[in-house]
């Protein structure tokens, strides 16, 4: 895909480096046919090397288009929330403000809006494509990100707007809220959280009615986290998070949160967020577009199990899950 430059661009020369280690540690030979078999002998470099070569790395779109506005008057959609979007276009979080469109967004900041835009094309870029290029339902309108400038200016939006306290950025229909600077004053390069709301703002294009909070944190974790991750790590660290979820458990959370807070709620992401990697890796990617359309109908993933993927029973579509989840506990 187009959205990897980034990371793309350093493992050819991570591998040039750490190749003369690697052989010494192996004590292997530079003959091919001997360094693969030192190799096989050895399975934790070999399962390292693998996890460089097939990183997904960070999404980042290798061209768009960046263009600056200069009043928000003259902006393609002035459509933005009077609670929220409104609030926070003041002095008292930006001084200046400025603007800039890009092809499906506008970014509101002070600073140089870049890293974000390119980050934010990249990401509609990934999800469009793994997803069969669905209908954008918003077409032409493009949505919102706020960039707050720095983290003590954050704080205080987070407070007298979003009546939180403890975000690290939030998604809210068609607009984005986000901290250029975390607390250390310095810009989030892995974007874990940056990314996982931005996977909201793209989902909500596609998919502008409800969807049950399991399967669209579900789907916010899964692109979130392997945005930095290799796949081998994802299902590493996600896998640990299991706390005896069960599919019926686990989509019974439909509206909001349940109440779930610190471990509890970080099991719940990572439980989802397994789900899809498996919908999404022991069948045809495209059918979860059709099980997101499905549920934002009222359908279950019950009634899905037989309809959309094809299983005689929804019980043995929980006895495969079973044996997937087993893999990576």
């Amino acid at each position: 895909m187009k959205a990897r430059q980034a990371e793309s661009e350093r493992k050819p020369l991570l591998l040039i480096f750490c190749l003369p280690e690697i052989l010494k540690r192996l004590q292997a030979p530079r003959h091919p046919v001997a360094l693969v078999a030192a190799m096989l002998r050895n399975r934790i470099l070999l399962t390292v090397l693998t996890a460089v070569l097939s990183s997904s790395g960070s999404s980042y779109a290798q061209s768009f288009r960046m263009e600056k506005v200069d009043s928000f008057e003259e902006l393609s959609n002035t459509q933005i929330t009077p609670d929220w979007g409104k609030a926070t276009l003041t002095e008292k979080y930006f001084d200046p403000l400025k603007h800039v469109e890009t092809e499906h967004f506008i970014i509101h900041y002070e600073r140089s809006p870049s890293k974000i835009a390119r980050r934010a094309e990249g990401i509609y870029e990934e999800i469009m494509e793994f997803m069969g290029n669905p209908e954008d339902k918003m077409g032409g309108k493009k949505s919102h990100i706020f960039v707050i400038p720095n983290y003590e200016r954050w704080k205080k939006w987070s407070n007298a707007v979003a009546g939180l306290d403890w975000i690290g950025g939030v998604c809210r229909g068609n607009e984005f809220y986000f901290p250029a600077e975390d607390h250390t004053g310095k810009f989030d390069t892995k974007g874990k959280v940056l990314n996982h709301e931005m996977t909201h703002l793209v989902f909500n294009r596609i998919f502008p009615k409800h969807v049950p909070t399991w399967l669209n944190e579900g789907v916010a974790e899964y692109f979130g986290a392997r945005e930095n991750m290799s796949t081998v790590e994802f299902r590493a660290i996600m896998g640990r998070k299991k706390a005896d979820w069960s599919l019926d458990q686990l989509t019974k959370v439909e509206r909001g949160y349940n109440g779930m807070t610190g471990a509890t709620l970080s099991s719940f992401y990572g439980e989802a967020a397994m789900l899809v990697d498996f919908l999404t890796d022991e069948h045809e990617k495209k059918l979860l577009v059709d099980l997101i359309t499905s549920t934002m109908n009222g359908g279950t993933l019950q009634e899905a199990a037989v309809e959309i993927y094809g299983y005689e029973s929804y019980a043995a579509l929980e006895e495969d899950y079973r044996k997937y989840r087993r893999k990576f506990k």
